[in-house]
């Protein structure tokens, strides 16, 4: 999904920020698991990682493509193209990350594996594939993390839970955007960044020995 052209500018800048903060919740995930040897938290690390590297592609192809618009008729740079293959490269690196923590959150929870085939196979029939894709993971993963709030409840896994709810709401809002209205993406762009924050915030918080 591309965002509106009048707003690339900006979300080059929220997709770089974005990279960062996910670098952040890496490191922080890492040293968590290093601390206390939660397997959960090395999946976080990596799923970070690749969501890292999605966000910063991302980011630099799109300004390649911003960059291209006053390049003149005669300008060498690409346009088209490299936005498309920066957006292949986003998605690529989401699913897998997703699938990562999906994968994750469910190595316990096998019967809530029918519930979400069936909601996917719905959405599928409505939706880009690619952010589809996203969206179906996200919900499994916000599926997991209620079942086993419904078992241990903690603030921090109710917050860790708001935080995928935000980020599977904007990226709903970012599929939806093409339909109903280009503030949408704009909407949903700033709430991922808001669940970022919030989970480095809270890996900030967890904070071992060095």
């Amino acid at each position: 999904m591309y965002p509106p052209r009048w707003f690339l500018p900006y979300d080059i800048i929220i997709q770089l920020v974005m990279t960062l903060v996910s670098m952040g919740i890496a490191v922080y995930a890492l040293r968590g698991f290093r601390w206390v040897k939660e397997r959960s938290l090395y999946f976080l690390y990596l799923a970070f990682v690749l969501l890292a590297i999605g966000f910063f592609v991302s980011g630099v192809t799109f300004g390649i493509d911003f960059l291209g618009k006053f390049s003149g008729p005669g300008g060498t740079l690409p346009s088209v193209p490299i936005l498309d293959l920066g957006t292949l490269a986003y998605y690529v690196f989401s699913i897998v990350a997703y699938a990562i923590l999906a994968y994750a959150y469910f190595r316990n929870v096998r019967d809530a594996s029918i519930a979400v085939a069936v909601f996917g196979t719905i959405f599928m029939t409505a939706a880009p594939v690619l952010e589809t894709v996203v969206i179906v993971l996200l919900f499994m993963i916000i599926f997991a993390q209620l079942i086993h709030l419904s078992v241990r409840r903690s603030r921090s896994a109710m917050a860790v839970c708001g935080s995928f709810g935000l980020i599977l709401l904007s990226h709903v809002l970012i599929l939806t955007s093409s339909v109903e209205s280009e503030d949408f993406y704009i909407v949903g762009k700033i709430l991922e960044l808001v669940a970022f924050v919030v989970l480095l915030l809270l890996l900030l918080r967890m904070r071992g020995p060095q």
